[in-house]
Parts: C-alpha cells; structure tokens; sequence
C-alpha cells in the first residue's frame, strides 16, 4: 500500500526573480518518497501568477510614493522625516491586511485539492517573514477541511528557530529539521502503520505538553540518492512557463568551517560530503535531455575547489553544453582552476567576504581566511571572465569606522560584479547566539526576540531604514533602526561608486538568458516585482527560458 503526499512550498511575495527557479528540495523529497513507491505531488506556490494573485494593487500608488520619499532622503545623506516613516507604516500594515487575505484563499484553494485527491499527509517547507505566516494560514485551512490529516513542517525556517516555533504556532504535528529525505520515507511509512513519530530521527514534535527532539542524521553517502524529480505529473508547476527552467543540482553537503553567524555546521555537519564530479554531470545531462534545461545552479553551499574543477572537466569531455552558478571559497584556488571553471561554462561564482577588515573576519567571523587570500582570489576569478558575486555583513558586531572603511576599500579595489550587503542577523544555536554579549548583541528578553523575529516579515522593495523594528535588539550598541540605517547607506555608497548591490549568483546567471547587463536586469525585474506587473514578468520569463531550453545566450540589448 502507498501514502499519498502533498508537498508545498510558500516563500511569500516573490522578491527576486531567481525565486520562480524549481525547488529542488522539494523535487528530492518527491524522489525520495516515488524510490519507496509512494505518490508525490508538489504544489509549489511560486509560479509567475502569485505575482497577480498576492499584489495588494490597491495600494501600489501611495507605497511606491512614500518609498520614493525615503529613497531621495538616503540618497541625500539624510535622514527620512518621521511623517514619511509614518505613513509608510501605516500603509505597510494596510497592505498586510490585504495579502493575509488573498493567501487565505490560496489555503482555502489547496485544502480543496488535498481532499479531492484524498492525500494521507502533507508536508510544507517553511521559510522565513511572510512565507512562514503564510504557511500557518495554509496549513490552518487545510486542516479545516481535511480533519485529522498529519501537516508535517520543514525547512529552512526549522532549521533556523527549532523547537521555538511551537511556542507561536501548534498548527504542525510534527517539525523536521536537517536533511529530510530518510525522514519523510519515514513519516509516509508512520502515517500508513499508524506509527508515532519517536523511531524517526530529524523531528521535533511534543508529548503530552513535552517537547521531544529526536536524534540529528545526516545522508551518510549523497551519491545513493535517488535523482530530484521535475517531471509534470510529480511538479505541476514545470508546465509551461510558470517557473524559470533553471535547475539547481546538488554537489555537496557540509561545511568544515565554523563561521559564527552561520547555522550550516549545525544543519548538515561539519564533515563535507561530496557528489562524485561524474554523477554530479550524469544529473546535469539527465536534466538537460529529460526537461531540455541547460541553466544550473550548484547547490551545496562550501563545495571544494577540487569538486568544482573536476565537474569542469567532466563536463568539457563530455561536450555539454551548459551555463552554470555555484558557492565558492576563496582558499583552495590556482589561476588556471578559474580558467578550466570559464571554459566548461561557469558563469559565475558567489564568495561569502563578509568582511574587508581582518579584525573582523578573525574576531567577530571567525572566518579562518585574511583580506589578502580574499584579495588574491577574487582577482584571480575576475580575470577568467567569471562574474563574482560577494556576500557582506554590514555593520557586523564589533564593527567600527575604521573596518567599515576597510571593506569599503576591498570592494572599491575588487570591483565585484554584485555585492550583497547582509543585516547583521541573530539566528537560534550559533555562535553569535550562544554568546551574545562577547559579540556586542544586547537582547533584553531572547524569548520574545525570537518570536518576534520567527514572524518578521521584510519589505524587500523598502530599504532597510523602512524595516519596523524588533524589540530591545541592539548590536554595537545601536538600535535595530539605527543598525538598518547603516546597512542601508553603506550599500547606497556602493551604488555611488557604481557597484551593483543585492544582485546573487543566481541572478547574474538569469541575466545571461534575459539579455540584458546585470544591473539592468536587477533594476528591471525589481520594478515589475514591485509594482505588480505579473504580465511583464511573465513575458520575460517565456523569453529566458526560450534561451535557456535552446541554449542561446544572445547579444545583450541595448
């Protein structure tokens, strides 16, 4: 006998457009489950019409004013004035209200469909901000409907606040965090023996009022998995043109590094497991011939130079004819790695800097790399013709004039091809966590930080100056505003000096297939995101994948 499984993925409000790319973590659990003969379907909730579906155009006008204001203000070297501030809070709410709405209709749409297919369970990969209030309104409907059924949620927003999301929400049976794909054969095999959940490792669930976290597993050997499923039956939404046909293809797992903001080590381990460079291509070709895609992303968020070339050269005797984005570290590369990594179509790498100051990196990062080896590598990487995507936390605790001064000289030097400038965030079991206070954080009540921060929802087309505050959170002494002010005239100085900000890997490899220079295709798809303009970005989407599935990078346009 099998068990019928929905899976459902809602991000929120889309802000980039890398997010319509497919879900690979989603793809894998649906493998996972079809491999032990289950039925899978995943309803993913970012297609180009959420876009329509979610915009509050009812209030598009007076937010795109007082934004405007804001901006000018910045852009000044100004403060906004409190009236502006006021009336965008006031309309920021407004437009909430609204989208609480229109996403509990969706839920009303999706526990439709569960009790139509008569699923046995769901399972709902939970983001961050507005994803995860959204996923609680989901899951609420669809237990409204479909009474008794088991709603199971994971991902990255587990990862991120563990067992702390049962003091907000009691709407999921369970939580999984770590690798899922053991863990969700598991559930399907507890839900049709009607088993408990105290046998499955990765899951957080509570017991007569206690709450029980069971064992972390992480996949011993990645290359047994079985490959992600994208096929229209399983992922509807690859019909058409509602996703960007862009995979991502996972290369590694694991980081042995020990950075102090980072929740990687804890998620998949501090030992790195690696896909063989061969069965990483195998995976490449199988999706380009099954899905006739041939743009990638490698997924694994530390994959070793050694990795990384020996994909290359895999691909170079294989003759693919690809173009591909992956994470890179900026110790273990030789020039001519760059080279190799150029000609077998990498088209860009994303290096996490954090820091031009090497106080920083060494005592607030503890990144084990100095601004030189930094220095070096970028270099390297931009003379193959490779763009480079650089990632900073700005102000980052202990933060001074002075190391500000020292990453802006590393990035004026380097010249990025974008850099994304990260607020200074505080997350559930890392170091900066654990020891708050040798690190400058003053948090008066974590508790209520916590939940406060679990459901947070960021206005990504507002600059951080914009962002509403969260109660008694003080890094370097500053205030929440205070630090979003400096985080956002820090990146309004790179846009100054004509450094593109906040653009990832990602969408430096889209910008290839829509034609157009990076920034302008930053620019571009933030206007229609922002506004609402679910049919421009729907035609831009059909043309980039019409270049993706026939492999042509055109001339870009004027």
């Amino acid at each position: 006998m099998s068990v019928k499984v929905l899976l459902i993925t809602f991000p929120g409000y889309p802000n980039e457009p890398f997010n319509f790319m497919p879900d690979n973590g989603l793809a894998n659990l649906a493998a996972a489950l079809v491999a032990k003969g289950h039925h899978a379907v995943i309803w993913d909730c970012m297609t180009v019409d959420i876009i329509q579906r979610l915009f509050p155009y009812e209030y598009r006008e007076p937010m795109t004013e007082v934004v405007g204001k804001v901006m000018c203000s910045i852009k000044r070297g100004e403060k906004p004035s409190s009236r502006d501030l006021d009336r965008y809070y006031r309309v920021d709410e407004e437009m909430k209200r609204l989208k609480k709405k229109k996403v509990e209709e969706l839920g009303r749409e999706i526990a439709l469909f569960v009790a139509r297919n008569g699923f046995d369970f769901v399972g709902m990969k939970l983001w961050t901000g507005g994803g995860f209030a959204g996923s609680i309104a989901i899951a609420s409907e669809i237990k409204k409907i479909n009474k008794g059924i088991p709603v199971i949620g994971g991902g990255p927003h587990v990862d991120w606040f563990m067992e702390k999301i049962f003091s907000v929400t009691d709407i999921f049976d369970a939580l999984a965090y770590g690798e899922g794909e053991e863990v969700i054969t598991l559930l399907a095999e507890s839900v049709e023996k009607k088993l408990g959940f105290g046998h499955i490792p990765n899951l957080i669930y509570r017991d007569k009022g206690e709450t029980i976290i069971t064992r972390n597993k992480v996949i011993g050997d990645l290359n047994t998995l079985p490959s992600p499923l994208y096929d229209a039956a399983v992922y509807p939404a690859m019909r058409g043109n509602a996703k960007i046909k862009a995979a991502l293809v996972e290369e590694s797992r694991g980081c042995p590094n020990s950075c102090n903001f980072c929740v990687h080590p804890g998620k998949s381990g501090k030992k790195r497991r690696l896909v063989k460079a061969a069965k990483v291509v195998d995976e490449l070709e199988r999706i380009m011939y099954n899905y006739d895609i041939h743009a990638f992303r490698l997924s694994g968020s530390n994959p070793p130079a050694q990795l990384l070339t020996g994909v290359a050269e895999e691909i170079l005797r294989r003759g693919l004819k690809v173009r591909y984005s992956a994470y890179a570290h900026v110790r273990g590369f030789a020039e001519e790695d760059f080279t190799l990594l150029k000609q077998s179509g990498c088209s860009t790498l994303s290096f996490g800097v954090e820091s031009g100051s090497q106080k920083i990196l060494d005592e607030s990062i503890n990144k084990s790399v100095t601004v030189a080896q930094i220095k070096d590598t970028l270099h390297k990487c931009k003379r193959s013709g490779i763009k480079i995507s650089t990632s900073i936390i700005m102000p980052a605790p202990l933060e001074t004039d002075e190391t500000m001064k020292e990453t802006m000289d590393l990035l004026l030097e380097v010249r990025p091809d974008s850099t994304i400038v990260c607020f200074p965030t505080l997350i559930y079991g890392t170091e900066w966590e654990r020891n708050k206070e040798r690190y400058g954080f003053q948090i008066q009540d974590p508790v209520t930080l916590f939940k406060e921060a679990m459901v947070y929802d960021i206005n990504h087309f507002a600059p951080p100056v914009l962002w509403a505050p969260l109660s008694d959170y003080r890094i370097n002494g500053k205030t929440f505003k205070e630090i979003c002010e400096e985080t956002a005239f820090f990146t309004q100085r790179l846009e100054n000096e004509n450094l593109t900000t906040q653009l990832f890997d990602q969408n430096l490899l889209l910008s290839e297939f829509a034609a157009m220079e990076p920034r302008q295709f930053g620019k571009v798809t933030h206007e229609f995101l922002r506004n609402g303009d679910h049919e421009a970005m729907q035609l831009l989407v059909a043309e980039m994948n019409e270049r993706i599935q026939s492999h042509g990078v055109v001339s870009l346009r004027s």
